[in-house]
């Protein structure tokens, strides 16, 4: 109820605003003199981006409504998805509707799957769509990312192989295109996500070799750090576990757990203490075979994490 009204107040000073150019109009073409003289709309853009900051805030709520009474929550899910599917399809409103989305798919998990075509297709189209807008295509992807862990997302799974796969070999986001940035980074977080839990969904072995491979090349991620200390932590847990995907390619993955250890932006000190682990566990031979994968810096830095207490 709170993000209808909140929606009504936008409403109402979208429709005031458009009073106020149609008066302004009227008086410049009365009165020429007038045309130069500076219009402040600050306030009016202040009061849509309060708007916009207290529909989030309810979003917010939402999710933390579904994690601690997801069972309570049910009986209001058809209600909120309808809502959901009408966000969805008004550009101003799709990553609210996607972000209430992704609280369905985080907290519910499989018992959002009846809602899924409610919002699905949306989510497709904004990763298939290579103007899409970064925060839009950030929401996308963490939908699949969220999304990947469940079987029955099985059935979509190939699709998403596909449309992620070209983002992250495409996509090539200018430095100070930040929000381009982050979606790329959580397109590799969702095509991870898809890796782990759907590789039997990804068309042969050979795309799923190539698939670890673009992963690898991306990382280690620095825009989104938040995820970038997710990723880097399953990477290492993966390596720990013996994972076959990510050991075929080890080189990469020395040199990316000699980069990113004691990089607190990036990397937790738990994932410290594993890489140090992981290290101290690889034979010397098998680090002189991968030495041309490390720089000369890196290498320092291996003999430090091994030589430390």
């Amino acid at each position: 109820h709170g993000i209808d009204v909140s929606f009504k107040r936008t409403e109402v000073l979208t429709l005031e605003r458009q009073g106020h150019k149609a008066r302004d109009a009227t008086a410049e073409a009365a009165h020429p003199e007038l045309n130069d003289e500076c219009k402040d709309e600050s306030d009016d853009d202040e009061d849509e981006v309060d708007e916009e900051d207290c529909r989030r805030h309810y979003e917010e709520i939402l999710g933390a409504v579904m994690q601690v009474a997801p069972e309570a929550f049910m009986t209001c899910l058809e209600a909120v998805a309808t809502r959901v599917s009408q966000w969805v399809k008004e550009p101003q409103n799709k990553v609210l509707g996607l972000y209430t989305a992704c609280d369905m798919l985080e907290h519910l998990k499989e018992r959002s799957e009846i809602v899924w075509p409610l919002f699905m297709e949306e989510v497709f189209r904004s990763l298939d769509d290579c103007d899409a807008d970064p925060d839009l295509r950030t929401a996308s992807c963490f939908a699949i990312a969220l999304a990947a862990p469940l079987p029955n997302f099985a059935a979509a799974a190939g699709k998403a192989f596909v449309a992620l796969g070209r983002i992250v070999e495409v996509a090539k986001p200018k430095k100070k295109e930040e929000k381009s940035k982050i979606a790329l980074d959580n397109a590799v977080t969702a095509l991870l996500a898809l890796a782990r839990h759907q590789a039997m969904q990804c068309p042969s072995p050979e795309k799923l070799h190539e698939v670890w491979g673009r992963i690898l090349k991306q990382l280690p991620l620095k825009s989104d750090e938040e995820e970038a200390k997710k990723v880097h932590a399953q990477i290492v847990d993966l390596v720990i576990a013996e994972h076959a995907g990510v050991l075929a390619h080890l080189g990469k993955v020395l040199s990316l757990l000699a980069e990113i250890h004691k990089t607190e932006s990036i990397c937790t000190t738990e994932t410290d203490e594993k890489i140090q682990r992981v290290f101290r566990s690889i034979p010397p031979s098998i680090l002189k075979e991968h030495e041309g994968s490390l720089s000369d810096k890196q290498m320092k830095k291996i003999e430090k994490i091994l030589a430390a207490p």
